[in-house]
């Protein structure tokens, strides 16, 4: 047989996840917010980034980097492109 739960049950059952949702929630944010310092809105690197200027790249992915544009950056992960064939790879 099948109990029915009182409603302030539910009720405090559904706040208390909510709560814990919303403090997991922020400490991720806090977390991620270190790994980003240097790529943020407003910062040095970001203002060099012109979203009206667009390029267009046709190549192979050929390898993967691991790159700090700016001293005090957070690394972050660049690719090494190979446009054709004769290209040679730096």
């Amino acid at each position: 047989m099948i109990k029915r739960i009182g409603s302030n049950v539910c009720l405090c059952c559904i706040a208390v996840f909510a709560f814990v949702c919303i403090i997991a929630t922020h400490s991720v944010d806090a977390v991620a917010d270190e790994g980003l310092k240097g790529w943020e809105k407003g910062s040095v690197y970001n203002s060099k980034y012109d979203p009206k200027e667009r390029d267009s790249l046709k190549g192979r992915v050929v390898d993967f980097k691991t790159v700090t544009p700016l001293p005090g950056m957070a690394p972050g992960t660049a690719f090494i492109l190979q446009e054709s064939e004769d290209d040679k790879i730096l």
